[in-house]
């Protein structure tokens, strides 16, 4: 049960991603367009941050009072050396998503910088 709804989280968060993202810019004018997507970008990325910062602490939340509602301890007893090995499997995992998330969107981010600068010097040269 607790698999099932923690994938339904992360499904409904990228679902509402995925709806929310416009694509399409509005106006003509290539320089706002591009300033646009970026800013678009560095929102998504900032959402995506706090979607897996919350979504780990929520897992270790749940987790540690799925354990005590099942018997297992107490809710503070995370000093044990398999909870300690978890919590770092946890972070790790979390750690190195973020990770090549942030990558990514910098890629993307700096792509369109590239351009933006690039459109810019042109402009400069014509008038």
């Amino acid at each position: 049960l607790v698999i099932s709804m923690l994938g339904l989280t992360i499904v409904y968060f990228y679902w509402q991603k995925y709806i929310a993202q416009h694509t399409m810019v509005s106006g003509t004018d290539l320089r706002e367009s591009l300033s646009q997507l970026i800013s678009k970008l560095k929102r998504s990325l900032r959402q995506e941050i706090i979607f897996v910062a919350s979504l780990v602490i929520g897992w270790f939340i749940a987790a540690r009072a799925h354990s005590q509602f099942a018997g297992n301890g107490s809710f503070w007893d995370i000093f044990k050396t398999d909870v300690l090995l978890a919590i770092l499997a946890l972070f790790l995992v979390s750690a190195f998503y973020l990770l090549r998330k942030i990558r990514e969107y910098q890629k993307y981010i700096g792509e369109l910088r590239e351009y933006l600068n690039e459109y810019n010097k042109n402009q400069g040269q014509l008038n």
